[in-house]
């Protein structure tokens, strides 16, 4: 089983499932039931926010309606907790800031990124 390949996401794409998602965990049994899985945009859309949520070298395999397994890796991980439960804001933040990121160009983000993206300022960023 091959992982699914990061792209784009494409404005307004996301649907009443992607919230939905922000409510679960990324574990392979809370994904089954939504329909993300059933067309080539969702899985998309998934791949992206897996990407993004866990680090590289993690990775979520489950199952569609239909039968059919899906793998979608790890890359960004910049919200590892969401695996096993659902995202906390500071995570859904995180993500949402990496899914504008291309994906060619997501890495593991460095502590002060994380910091940013999470609201804290840094020092870099306090005034003098």
């Amino acid at each position: 089983m091959e992982p699914a390949a990061p792209t784009s996401i494409a404005p307004g794409a996301l649907s009443g499932d992607v919230a939905a998602l922000a409510a679960r965990s990324l574990g392979a049994s809370s994904l089954p039931a939504m329909q993300l899985l059933a067309t080539e945009g969702g899985r998309a859309t998934l791949s992206n926010v897996v990407s993004c949520a866990l680090p590289r070298g993690a990775s979520i395999t489950t199952i569609a309606r239909d039968g059919t397994p899906y793998a979608f890796a790890g890359s960004a991980g910049v919200a590892p907790g969401w695996a096993a439960h659902p995202p906390t804001f500071a995570e859904r933040a995180r993500v949402a800031a990496c899914l504008h990121v291309p994906a060619r160009r997501r890495s593991p983000p460095s502590i002060v990124q994380i910091a940013r993206l999470a609201g804290v300022k840094t020092p870099s960023q306090t005034p003098r």
